[in-house]
């Protein structure tokens, strides 16, 4: 968990849990984006006291009145520079990527993700790009849809099953380090070239 220092000086309270999302909002996400923060009102509503951090710009207003629903619930902390990005992901008790397969998300690679699993903490994502290399409960809960019932659902599963949040970070932090680190990749290429 975050210290309580990086907490107060991100003014994030201290007994919830908290969702770290990076990432812009535009067009081609903004449902998805929208169905994270329908999940962490939903989990607030039903008593499990969840904040959202969130980087990045929206380049489109996919919010109903404003956002004034979620407001209480979310740090919209807009574009933060790359050096002060470790502690925010550090704030993380759980990373989620919202999606499901589709087009739009089976030809792209979100950045985001090398980081959350690096980060050694669960994380939640759809069986789309790298969620298809994931196994499901060990090293990432991996879903077909990950709308806002699905989050809020797998959300209330890790605050409940603290053997499946230890898997899971475990997990992730392994995965990213013996499937993401860039001198493993580049000896891989390396010996690919060679190869060929």
């Amino acid at each position: 968990p975050a210290t309580e220092e990086l907490k107060r000086r991100f003014a994030v309270p201290l007994n919830v849990t908290v969702i770290v999302y990076t990432g812009n909002v535009h067009q081609a996400n903004a449902g998805e984006v929208r169905s994270l923060y329908l999940a962490v009102a939903m989990l607030n509503r039903e008593g499990i006291p969840t904040c959202l951090i969130r980087t990045g710009t929206n380049h489109c207003d996919f919010l109903t009145d404003a956002g004034s629903w979620i407001k209480p619930h979310v740090r919209e902390l807009g574009f933060v520079e790359r050096s002060q990005m470790p502690d925010v992901l550090a704030l993380a008790d759980i990373f989620v990527q919202p999606g499901r397969p589709d087009r739009f998300n089976e030809y792209r690679f979100p950045s985001k993700l090398p980081e959350f699993l690096a980060m050694g903490k669960p994380v939640i994502l759809p069986n789309s790009n790298l969620g298809a290399a994931l196994l499901h409960e060990q090293q990432a809960l991996v879903f077909d849809h990950v709308d806002g019932v699905q989050i809020t659902d797998a959300v209330k599963q890790l605050c409940q099953d603290q053997t499946l949040y230890s898997r899971l970070s475990a997990g992730a932090l392994e995965f990213a380090q013996t499937q993401l680190s860039w001198p493993r990749q580049a000896a891989r290429l390396l010996e690919f070239y060679r190869s060929a």
